[in-house]
């Protein structure tokens, strides 16, 4: 019989009562168990990286694997092992002989030195295989033929030291091509802004000397189309309902600066809140009709603008009026900025937009396809 005595009892209330209030966070320590296999990955990589021993003994060791589990379905487990380690032991032996020749010979155009050292290398290692198998299996009785073996592991290395080549190289050269592409979009579009700002800022200047009423309310437009622009700058595409009431309030502030006879039409088609284009796309086009397409000498001059979303499909038109050869401004530079965006189209939706421009005597007209699709 056991007697528990009040103080042990109060001892044991003591102790229950401290661990009760003992908290143990171990959230907090999921952190540095993170950081902790996050290093430990790094220096893998690191390792992994800068070894060329161990990711050649891995490749061996991955190569006996699927060997011996192939044989060991059929055979037992000696006999299994013993085939397995006959044909991968020796095979690093042909495999690296033929790789130094390659660098000696075949890289550097000395063929037929190449052709002799790969027999000498099929021979040399054949007669060895044959010895390996004799020496593994220790039966005087059995024969097997090494050329053909180390003719096999050479052609099968070499062709998986193309094919990793090909791929690095392809590798590299999509990435190449990615970032050339991404600079270019990004001067193509750092062009385009200030081409664009500079024709705005002309239309107010324009005003400005005529001492207008208008230019305060100018200025103000002005913001909002800057906001709009330095606010989708570093984005890939934006809302193509933004981008069209960007157009439209462009359209707005460029109607303050034309005579009132000028016919400015504009028609918008089509649900345009589920779909997204690249920003500032779409802009230059009606800025170069309103800028080449009109002169302030004529006041029947017209520019018509038309969006369409059919599906994914967006049929944007743009066509204006050419004013009199004797009425252009001869300083200007027509097209600069509809070449940029020409070139980011391409690059932005290649195979997968089609652009066409009529150029005559008396109108001019820009058509574009453009399929939306992700």
């Amino acid at each position: 019989m056991t007697i528990v005595s009040d103080s042990m009892t109060n001892t044991v209330y003591r102790n229950a009562k401290t661990f009760r209030h003992l908290k143990i966070d171990f959230s907090r320590e999921r952190p540095y168990i993170g950081y902790m296999f996050g290093r430990l990955g790094m220096a893998i990589k690191k390792i992994w990286q800068s070894s060329l021993i161990l990711r050649h003994l891995v490749f061996w060791i991955s190569a006996f694997i699927p060997f011996f589990l192939t044989v060991l379905f059929i055979e037992n487990f000696e006999t299994a092992l013993i085939i397995a380690t006959f044909i991968i032991a020796p095979a690093p032996i042909p495999v690296y002989l033929h790789f130094l020749s390659m660098r000696l010979f075949f890289e550097k155009r000395k063929y037929i030195y190449y052709a002799i050292s790969l027999i000498f290398i099929l021979v040399l290692c054949g007669f060895f295989f044959e010895r390996f198998f004799y020496f593994i299996v220790n039966d005087p009785d059995s024969h097997i033929s090494g050329i053909p073996l180390a003719l096999f592991f050479v052609v099968l290395t070499t062709a998986m030291k193309y094919f990793k080549e090909g791929i690095t190289k392809q590798y590299r050269f999509q990435e190449d091509r990615f970032k050339q592409v991404q600079t270019e979009l990004a001067l193509l579009k750092s062009q385009v802004n200030p081409h664009f700002f500079f024709n705005t800022l002309n239309s107010l200047y324009a005003l400005s000397l005529e001492k207008s009423d208008q230019v305060p309310d100018v200025v103000l437009k002005l913001s909002d189309l800057m906001r709009y622009v330095l606010d989708s700058s570093n984005k890939k595409t934006v809302p193509l309902e933004d981008e069209v009431q960007f157009l439209k309030s462009y359209i707005s502030l460029e109607k303050l600066r034309i005579s009132e006879k000028t016919d400015i039409r504009v028609s918008v088609k089509g649900d345009l809140k589920p779909h997204c284009v690249a920003p500032m796309l779409l802009i230059p086009f009606v800025d170069n009709s309103f800028k080449h397409g009109l002169s302030s000498s004529i006041g029947d001059g017209y520019v018509y603008v038309s969006l369409t979303m059919e599906r994914k499909n967006l049929h944007f038109q743009v066509k204006n009026s050419k004013p009199q050869p004797e009425s252009k401004d001869k300083t200007e530079m027509p097209g600069m900025g509809l070449e940029n965006v020409k070139r980011r189209i391409s690059l932005l939706y290649p195979d997968k937009h089609q652009l066409h421009i009529a150029d005559n005597l008396e109108s001019y007209c820009v058509e574009l396809l453009l399929n939306l699709k992700p």
